[in-house]
């Protein structure tokens, strides 16, 4: 508020401060305490105007009052900020003390703390600088110079901050778009320990969770600091999926099957069986038999992974197999049959295996069936009632599997014909775990002691001899 107040001003005093020489004894006279500050004396800088005073009341600076004067006053910590330099009031000098105090029309230019701080070193309350507690609207006042300011208020500004739209853990980065009305720029931040940091306007998402994001603006000279806006982003979990097995086609006997261990996020993943013919440890899976493996995988998810879950099936096929007939001759069949009763034809499977029928035919007419052992070697005795026609020049003895869930079906070559005794042979097993080469020597089945019969009188080369000759007149048409 302004303050009207009636003084005289000596020529000399006039001179002193540059101002029109009054009549001493002119008592009506206006002194300059009384007259608004002159354009002259008012130095602008940063939106703000400033002047070099002395601004002490009528009673002189021992008054205590600060004249409060066409707006002037004491700067505030933000104005001070913006304060020009000392040169600003110099050539030539800005001196407005006159105006202000009704005993002082000077001010002290040389003095080494008011060129440093801007305040004059004089008193207690001057030291270090612009007074504490001088902020705009004291009533204390330092002994001394000081430089007051006025400006027009500072003009409000908001911040626009839409509402961020929801996010998943793993997506990009995202762009934040806060505008100020004042057109300045906009600052974020988050708080820390936050799911998400950001760098300038970029937002990077690092969890799942909620991510308290506020926009400030500062203001400057002409525009006060903004009303901060928050907006919370909700970031959700993120889905994982568990692969499929990378497997190719399973066999009954085939190795240890390595599973996944973890998921899309590199989540442990969990094993079990529901059903079917294997089991698993950890991530390994044996099969232990032909059919169908039903297996549960499942992931529990943690602080940025939603759970999952699938249910992997895999087909075990039957291990593949092959059957080779040990050969044998229709003589040796006829010699088994005379001298123990019994004619024996025998076949080994593979991969061995124990309690498989392996059925023997006669040109595909069955003869007899045998049950391997745990050598795979299966044998069976030719009905007597059988025995001419497997002495049939003709014949030709095979053995077939018929399979089983864990064993694939199989038969084999013509291994045997009669009079011609097949030799041994090479057989390779395509079994999908490892080639197993086979090779197979010819073993007819060891003779059989001859029963005990009375011998009265019998030579027994003419036995062998008619043998003979009734051998060669079954295959001898024409004796």
């Amino acid at each position: 508020m302004r303050r009207m107040l009636s003084y005289v001003v000596t020529a000399a005093v006039a001179a002193g401060i540059g101002l029109p020489a009054l009549n001493a004894s002119a008592a009506s006279a206006v002194s300059p305490i009384a007259q608004s500050v002159p354009a002259s004396m008012i130095v602008s800088a940063n939106g703000l105007e400033w002047v070099w005073a002395s601004p002490c009341a009528e009673g002189g600076c021992s008054s205590g009052l600060l004249v409060g004067k066409d707006g002037f006053g004491y700067a505030t910590a933000a104005q001070w900020a913006l304060k020009p330099p000392v040169s600003a009031f110099r050539n030539p000098d800005k001196c407005a003390s006159a105006w202000f105090d009704s005993q002082r029309s000077n001010c002290d230019w040389d003095d080494p703390g008011f060129l440093s701080n801007g305040v004059a070193g004089y008193g207690s309350a001057a030291q270090g600088g612009r007074p504490a507690g001088l902020d705009g609207t004291a009533t204390m006042h330092p002994s001394g110079d000081t430089w007051l300011v006025r400006g027009a208020a500072q003009s409000a500004q908001t911040i626009t901050f839409g509402a961020l739209t929801g996010a998943t853990f793993g997506d990009a980065t995202r762009t934040l778009e806060a505008t100020a009305t004042s057109g300045l720029p906009v600052s974020y931040s988050v708080p820390g320990g936050a799911p998400c940091t950001v760098a300038g306007s970029t937002l990077t998402i690092t969890g799942a969770g909620s991510c308290a994001v506020t926009a400030a603006q500062a203001g400057n000279a002409s525009y006060s600091a903004a009303t901060a806006v928050t907006q919370t982003l909700t970031i959700a979990k993120a889905t994982q999926t568990i692969p499929a097995p990378a497997v190719g086609p399973l066999a009954f006997l085939h190795a240890p099957v390595t599973l996944p261990a973890t998921s899309s996020a590199a989540l442990p993943v969990t094993y079990i069986v529901t059903s079917g013919p294997c089991t698993v440890s950890g991530s390994t899976l044996t099969l232990t038999g032909g059919g169908l493996c039903q297996l549960s995988a499942s992931q529990a998810g943690n602080s940025n992974y939603l759970p999952v879950s699938s249910t992997p099936q895999l087909t075990i096929n039957p291990a593949l197999t092959a059957l080779t007939v040990t050969p044998v001759s229709t003589s040796d069949l006829l010699s088994q049959a005379i001298l123990s009763g019994t004619a024996r034809l025998s076949a080994r499977l593979l991969p061995a295996a124990a309690g498989l029928p392996l059925v023997f035919a006669d040109r595909g007419q069955a003869v007899c069936t045998g049950i391997t052992d745990n050598t795979g070697l299966a044998s069976c005795a030719i009905p007597t009632t059988q025995l001419l026609t497997a002495a049939d020049p003709n014949a030709v003895f095979t053995a077939s599997f018929a399979g089983t869930i864990n064993y694939a079906p199989t038969h084999s070559p013509a291994s045997a014909s009669s009079f011609l005794p097949v030799p041994s042979g090479t057989v390779v097993v395509t079994d999908p775990v490892t080639p197993i080469i086979v090779k197979l020597p010819i073993q007819p089945a060891p003779p059989a002691a001859a029963p005990a019969l009375p011998v009265t009188g019998i030579n027994l080369q003419n036995i062998q001899n008619s043998l003979d000759a009734f051998i060669a007149s079954l295959t001898n048409p024409h004796l």
